[in-house]
Formats: structure tokens, C-alpha cells, sequence
């Protein structure tokens, strides 16, 4: 079994362009899928096709033809992602890869990521179950910690040069993987070459494995000055996030509880050796200090 054509929803977002692209760099024929109303533009050769995503019919026609399907929706999107597999499984798809990514769903319940991010935990078990009913459906899930490059600049790490200084949460050993944008791309595309590898599993993917004391010093090697440092515990972070989310600003209020979720002390969220698949997808780690070089 190869990968050829690809379908994506979400191919202009954040996630999306990079994957987009890469996918196209690597020789996939690719169709963005976007709502009727949708005013966003793709890179020359991408087809696209304007659907009702609430409609498995309409999906299933629009998934035709397509070996595989990649979910980039939004995180506050997620829960309605069963009818993307459903059409997915109708359309005969190979693989499809459900809008994952970053938090590893499996592990928030109870927490106050729960809300936004159980969804996703919730549409894995779904598409467990059809993978099971269905045996020419396959599926991989990622989890990729943090997006390093986009949450640096949401100072999600706590270090801004630009300011001068840096907010470290508790002791600030807590250690994370964490992944860039483009490598996340690079991850998608080795899924889709490692299918036997991949198939109905949920894999881990990273940049490098840190801590934000490493993010610091390597930040303060690059750009040659010392920062001034501020110490915050992580009950801090949770609730200005419950400040935030009370104010309705949703955007601040998942950063403050991501900052939580992966720098506490003790919190224990790094990837696990045993779904850890760099290795196995062909996905080169970097160091923290080569990446810091390109956002300063």
C-alpha cells in the first residue's frame, strides 16, 4: 500500500501551510478541503474542493479518489471531526490523520485542558473502532508537545529576549518534548511513507526533549546577554489562565494552562520511549540552541 493523493481540511492554517507544503515538496498530489464560505488561498497545484463539513455525504464525494486524509482543525473545532472519519471510512480511505498534534489527548481528563482537548481523546476511540469494522481503514494519531517556534512567540516558555527577561515556572527543570512547525510537517510526511510502522497507532513526535532552564541558557548563548529572571510557581499560571478564561480571552487562558500542563514540577508530560517514533518515521532531533538561531 503507497500514499499518493492527499485531502486536507485545515490546509491554510497554522498547522496546515507547513504541512501543506511539505506534503507537496514530497510529491503528494494534494486537495485542500474547505467550507463553501472559506476565502483562503493555496500553493499552486493544490486542488481545491469547497464542501459542507458537517455532511458525510457531501465529504465522501469529496474524499473520492484519496488515499489519505489529514484533519488540521482547530483544537476548539475537534469534536466534530467523527464525520470526517466516518466519510473518510465511505470514500475508502487508507490513513487518515485526525487533528492531533500537541497535547497528548489521552491524558487530560481532570485537567484544564480537558474541555478544549478531550474531544480529540474521545475521536481516537471512535476511529479505533471503526479501524476495527473496517479493515482497509487505518489511522495514526501524533502528539508533538508544544509547537516550539509558534509558542515561543506566544512566550509560552516564559523567555523573551526582546523583553529582556524570563518568567520560569517553579524550578524550571521540568522537562517536555517539544516540536517546530516544520518538523511536524516533516512527521506527516513520514507517516505517510511508514504506513506499516504507523498504522492504528499513536505516535510521539519531537524536536528535541527540554526544560525551560535549557531554554534559557541556550536563548542567553545566542543572543550574548544575561536575562533577568522572575519566578513564578505553576499554581500562578493556573490561575491567571482561570483570569483570562473568566474574561473570555480563550487564546491567553490555553497558554497559561499549557504553560501548567508541560512546566509544573512533577507534572511529568515528556514523550514516552514507547510511542516515541523518530526513529521509525526517519525525523532527525535538533539541538534547543540550533532552533533558538532562527527566532531571534
Amino acid at each position: 500500500m503507497s500514499i499518493k493523493n492527499v485531502a486536507i481540511i485545515g490546509a491554510a492554517g497554522n498547522l496546515g501551510a507547513p504541512v501543506t507544503k511539505a506534503l507537496l515538496e514530497s510529491g503528494f498530489a494534494i486537495t485542500a478541503i474547505s467550507r463553501p464560505e472559506s476565502t483562503s488561498t493555496f500553493p499552486a497545484g493544490v486542488a481545491v474542493k469547497k464542501v459542507d463539513l458537517s455532511s458525510v455525504d457531501a465529504l465522501t464525494e469529496a474524499f473520492k479518489g484519496q488515499d489519505a486524509v489529514i484533519s488540521l482543525i482547530t483544537t476548539r473545532e475537534a469534536a466534530k471531526q467523527n464525520v470526517l472519519a466516518d466519510a473518510a471510512v465511505a470514500a475508502g480511505v487508507k490513513r487518515y490523520i485526525p487533528s492531533e498534534f500537541g497535547v497528548n489527548s489521552s491524558q487530560v481528563a481532570g485537567s484544564r485542558l480537558a474541555p478544549g482537548v478531550q474531544p480529540k481523546a474521545e475521536h481516537i476511540t471512535y476511529i479505533t473502532g471503526l479501524a476495527q469494522k473496517n479493515p482497509g481503514f487505518t489511522w495514526t494519531g501524533i502528539t508533538c508537545g508544544p509547537f516550539f517556534d509558534y509558542c515561543w512567540n506566544l512566550k509560552l516558555f516564559g523567555v523573551s529576549p526582546k523583553d529582556k527577561y524570563a518568567a520560569i515556572v517553579d524550578s524550571g527543570n521540568e522537562r517536555f518534548g517539544a516540536t517546530t512547525l516544520p518538523d511536524v510537517a516533516k512527521g506527516v510526511v513520514g507517516v505517510l511513507t511508514h504506513l506499516p510502522e504507523t498504522a492504528n497507532k499513536y505516535i510521539a513526535i519531537q524536536t528535541f526533549e527540554t526544560c525551560q532552564n535549557e531554554i534559557l541558557a541556550a536563548t542567553e548563548k545566542v543572543v550574548g546577554f544575561k536575562l533577568s529572571v522572575l519566578n513564578v510557581t505553576a499554581d500562578q499560571a493556573l490561575k491567571k489562565g482561570d483570569e483570562r478564561m473568566a474574561e473570555g480571552d480563550y487564546m491567553h487562558a490555553f497558554i497559561d494552562y499549557l504553560a501548567h500542563w508541560f512546566l509544573a514540577d512533577g507534572s511529568n508530560h515528556k514523550n514516552s520511549a514507547d510511542i516515541l517514533a523518530n526513529d521509525i518515521i526517519g525525523l532527525k532531533q535538533s539541538s534547543v540552541e540550533d532552533v533558538i538561531k532562527t527566532l531571534v
